[in-house]
């Protein structure tokens, strides 16, 4: 019973540390929320002439509430490595020390991929995004109208931090699924091959809902889960053929 006590005090300690982790850094963003508009917004300054472009609210509270929004997703964002260290310290002390490695190892591999993820976001997937979209409208001086754009800033931002979540939680964090899954062997070639179809399905599913509504994006997310799977397939038939072959030796 005390020791249950003492673990129940460390989880505790442990729920208070994250909280005030994520408050310290929700409150340090907000102070920063135009800097942090700045960044987001210089992708639009690759695709539009002379700044022709407006940012619009709705309604008086949507400035607050757009103020609200990035920093909590930035906060959130930059968190999520924190809390699962506050996890996987809390589930270390009862580990052997081998396991212990294991987990700080993926903790380390998923913050190098996150980071990883950032680069290539701010370099390649979201000015190519903007680009596509771009192309799709009339942004320019025509023969027959001049347009200018007014872009809701709450909705850009929404859909930046999607982008940005997506693909740095989801799609370059399938590396770390791999190697969890080869550590505890599991699944078998069977299951990859009877549950293919399924994956595709799935991968679809996900890559329409968690993009960008442009073709190509969607495919660009369905075309890299579905490699990941193949190369999962891949690496779990040798596995087996190679642990068979070890059997007869």
């Amino acid at each position: 019973m005390l020791n249950l006590l003492t673990h129940f005090e460390e989880l505790k300690f442990r729920l208070y540390y994250a909280f005030f982790c994520f408050c310290s850094t929700y409150l340090s963003c907000y102070f920063f929320v135009p800097q942090l508009i700045n960044i987001i917004l210089n992708f639009l300054s690759f695709f539009t002439k002379n700044n022709d472009y407006d940012f619009t609210f709705n309604n008086i509270f949507e400035v607050l509430d757009t103020y609200t929004l990035i920093s909590l997703y930035t906060s959130l964002f930059f968190c999520i490595p924190i809390f699962l260290y506050y996890i996987i310290g809390f589930f270390a002390i009862g580990l052997y020390l081998h396991e212990k490695l294991f987990l700080f190892n993926i903790l380390k591999m998923i913050i190098r991929l996150v980071l990883l993820s950032l680069i290539v976001c701010y370099s390649f997937i979201i000015p190519y995004t903007f680009f596509f979209l771009f192309e799709l409208s009339i942004l320019y001086d025509t023969d027959f109208v001049i347009l200018k754009s007014n872009i809701n800033l709450y909705d850009y931002s929404i859909f930046v931090y999607k982008i940005l979540f997506v693909y740095s939680y989801v799609i370059f964090q399938l590396p770390t699924i791999i190697l969890i899954l080869f550590y505890f062997k599991q699944p078998t070639s069977l299951f990859f091959f009877k549950h293919r179809k399924i994956w595709i399905i799935l991968s679809i599913i996900f890559g329409c809902f968690f993009s960008s509504s442009d073709f190509l994006n969607s495919s660009l997310i369905i075309v890299i889960l579905f490699f990941f799977f193949e190369i999962l397939a891949f690496s779990s038939t040798l596995r087996y053929k190679y642990s068979k072959t070890h059997e007869y030796l």
